[in-house]
């Protein structure tokens, strides 16, 4: 009887540590998807696939680096000084035009696909 306690209580633990790590996975995909729709209500006028933004990424870069939502070098800080403060023709956002918040979610977005 003692035994089959045992094995019980293992199989409790082990559902509740699947069940904590599948609640991670899910908030984490969460933030993606906020990210994305971020992204794309927001950015993708201009940082799109035909966006002036992306024209002038591929001029000034080329373009393999023009479409952000394919690179893979572009780092947070990065991301977060040229939103805040912007770059060439790209106007700064302000934190009332864009909370923190959903920076962070745009910059997850780019970063951890």
């Amino acid at each position: 009887m003692h035994r089959r306690f045992s094995i019980a209580a293992r199989l409790k633990c082990a559902a509740g540590i699947i069940a904590a790590c599948a609640m991670a996975l899910a908030s984490t995909h969460a933030a993606a998807l906020d990210g994305q729709q971020v992204f794309e209500t927001t950015c993708v006028y201009c940082h799109g696939p035909n966006g002036n933004g992306t024209k002038m990424l591929a001029k000034r870069l080329g373009e393999d680096k023009s479409l952000l939502v394919q690179r893979t070098d572009l780092q947070p800080a990065y991301i977060k000084a040229v939103v805040r403060n912007g770059i060439g023709s790209m106007p700064w956002y302000r934190y009332s035009e864009l909370p923190d918040a959903q920076l962070e979610a745009v910059i997850d977005y780019l970063t951890h696909r």
